[in-house]
């Protein structure tokens, strides 16, 4: 219980505090959220009560449209059961088709009621009604249609009874669903009407606990925040009349009032430190001003020394001056003298790089060469190879002559021979003398052209062995040139090389010229700028000089203002004596 107690006191510290760090914008700003929180709330619950209103009179609408429709069928089963008797009496056809449109009508109705129909007792009625609508179509469109035709009057008339039953039970059942729906409409204007009162109180309610909370709130705020300005007042009003001992201002919180009553702390902390050091410097300015009177003294007679001191460094700095402008046109001539040797390597530079260019080129070109001469090299040997090749083959060739030449001697003595037989053969041997006739000169003309061709082989044996001896020639002067330019190539290579190690070189050297001529341009600013500085050091040493002439006459003004200064020391420490601190 006890500790239940303090963990109840310390949320409502906490809470109180949480309320203290708001500041008072935010204070009245949660005051109005919380009224219209409640407002929303009672809002929220009148809206719940209206909506149900709503529902009730929607209920009071399909209440009535349902007692309407129940009067409606009622209505037709009425009609129904009229014109069931009327057929019965005078049997003339209208009267069904009267009575089945009605029964279009009745199925109608009944489709609406039935997913209308809230209670189970309701829906019991209604299914007791429509069964009761089957069972008289079943007795009038069947089993009085045949009874008639029968020409069966007496049960013409039982079946018309049993109908007016059904029909009567029907219109009672159908009233017990009105008088039920009648209930329900009942029900619903007393819920309504409920729910209109609870509604009206709800909102009244909500609206005097909303203003009451709210006044309270605001009141309480307001109280607490006067206060606590109330307090901050009197503190600035003793604060304003020169009591800096005031007690510090607590306000735990961090709102406007919390930031206020820090900064007047603060203020009246402040305010006692700069009085104190206000009255200490007051003091050591009473204390220093005789002393300034004194140094004022030394320091006049010390600026007349620096005076004469002064004039002797004037004429030492002309004397500087005129050595430096010297110098500066010695650098000029100098940087010059480079400049034109750095425009010289910047020639050679790039006359260098042209000629390692054009060599570069020519050895591409020379190994383009040796490519080339590899190429022909390989053309005339295979050139020999072929050559020799076809002086073989020529040998080959004079062989087969030869052979060709035996075989037509050999073909022309056959064919002499053939002629001496046919010769003695007589008159039978005549044909076969013809024929080896024409051998033999086939054979001679073989003979002839053999001759021909060797001559020929002879010819082509000849020049080709020219040919050959001819290539073998080229081909080792083409060896020997093509090792003379490899030579040539290596030689372009090695020339490739020494030249750009020499554009390396010269590159460098341009590079440090450059180099040389920019650290002179440098030195001969740096000259410049000394016999600058020497110029304006005299012209610095001569106002100075005359700056320590004037000083002289400033020492005195200040020993007249220390005096002056120490009496506003005093009267300084009077307007300090005036606060309590």
């Amino acid at each position: 219980m006890f500790n239940a107690s303090i963990t109840k006191i310390k949320n409502i510290n906490f809470h109180q505090r949480t309320l203290r760090n708001l500041n008072i914008g935010k204070k009245y700003g949660l005051t109005l959220s919380l009224i219209f929180i409640l407002f929303a709330i009672s809002t929220a619950i009148v809206l719940t009560l209206m909506n149900k209103t709503e529902e009730n009179i929607l209920n009071l609408e399909q209440t009535g449209y349902q007692a309407i429709e129940i009067t409606e069928l009622g209505t037709l089963i009425q009609s129904k059961g009229i014109n069931v008797v009327t057929f019965v009496q005078e049997g003339h056809q209208q009267f069904i088709d009267e009575y089945q449109t009605q029964q279009q009508e009745f199925n109608t109705l009944i489709k609406n009621l039935e997913g209308s129909m809230k209670t189970d007792k309701q829906r019991e009625l209604l299914d007791k009604v429509i069964a009761n609508d089957e069972e008289i179509n079943k007795l009038f469109l069947t089993d009085i249609m045949e009874e008639r035709s029968s020409g069966n009057q007496t049960n013409t008339e039982s079946l018309s009874t049993q109908i007016r039953n059904l029909r009567n039970e029907s219109v009672f059942l159908l009233e017990e669903i009105r008088k039920n729906l009648i209930e329900e409409q009942a029900a619903s204007v007393s819920q309504t009407k409920e729910n209109q009162q609870a509604s009206i109180m709800v909102l009244l309610i909500s609206m005097i606990i909303s203003i009451v909370i709210g006044g309270l709130l605001v009141f309480f705020i307001s109280r607490v925040i006067s206060s606590n300005l109330n307090r901050l007042v009197k503190v600035s009003n003793r604060i304003a009349d020169g009591n800096l001992e005031v007690d510090t201002i607590d306000y735990d919180g961090s709102d406007e009032i919390g930031r206020l009553a820090q900064a007047i702390n603060t203020m009246s902390h402040n305010l006692r430190l700069i009085i104190q050091q206000i009255s200490k410097v007051s003091d050591i300015v009473s204390r220093k001003s005789e002393e300034l009177t004194q140094s004022s003294v030394e320091v006049k007679a010390g600026s007349q020394q620096v005076s004469a001191t002064m004039q002797e460094l004037s004429s030492g700095a002309e004397t500087q001056v005129d050595n430096t402008s010297a110098l500066s046109s010695s650098m000029e001539s100098f940087i010059s003298k480079l400049q034109e040797i750095s425009a010289s390597g910047d020639h050679i530079n790039h006359s260098s790089n042209e000629v390692l260019a054009i060599t570069e080129k020519g050895g591409q070109l020379m190994e383009t060469s040796v490519h080339q001469m590899n190429l022909i090299d390989q053309i005339v040997n295979e050139s020999v190879k072929k050559v020799q090749g076809l002086d073989s083959k020529s040998q080959e060739i004079t062989k087969l002559i030869s052979v060709i030449k035996d075989i037509a001697e050999q073909t022309n003595l056959l064919a002499l021979n053939a002629s001496i037989e046919a010769a003695r053969a007589g008159e039978h041997g005549r044909g076969f003398a013809v024929v080896a006739d024409e051998v033999r000169k086939l054979a001679e003309q073989v003979s002839v052209s053999v001759s021909d061709i060797t001559n020929i082989v002879s010819d082509i044996q000849i020049e080709s062995t020219g040919v050959a001896k001819s290539l073998l020639g080229g081909y080792e002067e083409v060896e020997k040139g093509t090792k003379q330019i490899e030579n040539t190539g290596e030689t372009f290579t090695e020339i490739n090389q020494a030249m750009k190690q020499m554009v390396s070189n010269f590159k460098t050297v341009t590079g440090n010229i450059a180099t040389m001529s920019e650290n002179s341009q440098d030195m001969s600013g740096a000259v410049t700028e000394i016999a600058t500085v020497s110029e304006e050091a005299a012209a610095g040493i001569e106002q100075s000089s005359a700056s320590s002439q004037q000083t002289n006459s400033s020492m005195e003004e200040i020993a007249n203002n220390a005096g002056e200064l120490s009496k506003i020391a005093e009267e300084l420490n009077e307007l300090v004596r005036q606060f309590r601190y």
